[in-house]
């Protein structure tokens, strides 16, 4: 048996099939460790190709004696660059999970093994080995509804393939079992979970904060045209005292015209609705979202009206994305912008959203309450999450409950005092 070490890159869905393809080697009798004698590396090409090859090469001079397995979100396009560039690298893709003992003991005789794209596996109930032991990251899906004329995902995703409630609940039992404290509920996107097998994300989510246990649960991305038609049950749903009071509902763009372009199926205007809903509802929840800039499409006016929207609806967590374009996607034919204005509008959108961020964590200062240690910190310290999922940098044990105060806010977190440890009896 070999030593095997597993890169991971992108999203928490890759990164729950990574720790389903550590577990499937262990069992298969490897050890998974970072001395490797083959490296396996779930790419991520949501940044475009480039990156993702970059990235390879990266680890092939880091790691000059090993053989390698490249999976995860392979292109087309990336899948022949990566066989030009690197011709005796093992290929497969996310739907082949379940295939990588077989894949990495070819590999290690010396074959080089290549599997084409292929249909959707249920990738969940995997034995796993956790990156963070604390946290259960549940797969509730594969693929999606969408088309997004910018997205290269949708190429290899493909359609949206719900799992069951039934093996959803079972993996979050395992996790709480083996001692996790906060579940992940992530996919492509979360918010159309269950439309293909005539069920919804208000379901799921009563049907897993109903388990027993103490933990609490992240619902992952979710698009607004989905959590629009089932908005009374969602709601509902995140008033438990186990979910996270912490929404990612991805806008991209304040245009109606961009989003338009961009296939996204709603409006500026709904996501703004959404907005305004759920903190009548849950005063204290924590709104996340997406924007691209640069779109090939979006003029000045596109961007102040995106502008625009940030400010008005003060969204607290903002990830911004400068337009890449992906091959075979539709946008990829558009005339793109130049570069400058791209870099200019992602600098002054970052620094306005740097802003809302500081403003809003600065209203926490002297807020006490209950908080999960969830993972290390920098210079020997702790990120704790409190119930609207925001970072609070404190002393502490990994996987324990704890009252703690916020005495100081930066622009993306808090620092806070350990005031307790909670009890369970």
């Amino acid at each position: 048996m070999a030593k095997i070490n597993v890169l991971n890159y992108g999203c928490s869905a890759n990164l729950a099939e990574s720790e389903g393809m550590k577990g499937l080697l262990k069992k298969a009798g490897h050890e998974v460790n970072n001395d490797a004698e083959v490296v396996v590396m779930n790419l991520c090409t949501v940044k475009g190709d480039n990156a993702a090859l970059r990235e390879v090469k990266e680890a092939h001079e880091k790691n000059p004696n090993s053989k390698f397995v490249l999976t995860g979100c392979v292109t087309n396009n990336l899948r022949e660059q990566l066989k030009k560039d690197f011709p005796n690298d093992s290929i497969m893709t996310t739907h082949q999970v379940s295939q990588i003992s077989d894949v990495v003991n070819k590999t290690i005789q010396g074959e080089t093994v290549e599997l084409k794209l292929g249909k959707h596996e249920k990738k969940i109930n995997l034995p796993k080995i956790r990156t963070n032991p604390t946290i259960g990251i549940v797969a509730i899906s594969n693929g999606c509804l969408s088309t997004c004329t910018y997205c290269s995902v949708k190429q290899i995703k493909g359609h949206l393939g719900s799992y069951s409630l039934q093996s959803i609940k079972k993996e979050v039992e395992e996790c709480i079992k083996e001692g996790c404290k906060e579940i992940w509920l992530t996919s492509q996107d979360n918010g159309c979970w269950g439309f293909d097998i005539g069920l919804n994300p208000g379901h799921l989510l009563k049907a897993i904060t109903d388990i027993k246990g103490d933990f609490w649960v992240r619902f992952g991305m979710a698009s607004p045209q989905h959590i629009a038609k089932y908005l009374p049950e969602i709601i509902e749903a995140y008033k438990s005292p186990k979910m996270f009071k912490f929404l990612h509902i991805p806008v991209q763009s304040g245009s109606n015209k961009v989003l338009k372009d961009m296939k996204r199926e709603y409006t500026a205007e709904l996501y703004k609705k959404l907005v305004v809903e759920f903190k009548k509802e849950i005063p204290n929840i924590r709104i996340a979202t997406d924007i691209i800039t640069g779109f090939p499409t979006e003029t000045d006016e596109d961007f102040e009206q995106t502008i625009k929207l940030m400010e008005e609806t003060q969204t607290e967590v903002v990830n911004i994305s400068r337009f890449v374009s992906r091959p075979n996607t539709p946008a990829a034919k558009l005339k793109q912008l130049l570069g400058n204005i791209a870099k200019e509008r992602t600098k002054k959108m970052a620094e306005l959203c740097k802003k809302i961020s500081e403003e809003q964590l600065k209203k926490l200062e002297g807020w006490k309450g209950k908080v999960l240690v969830d993972e290390k910190g920098k210079d020997n310290t702790m990120i704790a999450r409190n119930e609207s999922y925001v970072p609070i940098v404190i002393e502490g044990t990994v996987g324990e409950f704890c009252e703690a105060e916020v005495v100081k806010t930066t622009e993306y977190h808090c620092i806070g005092r350990k005031k307790s440890r909670i009890i369970r009896i």
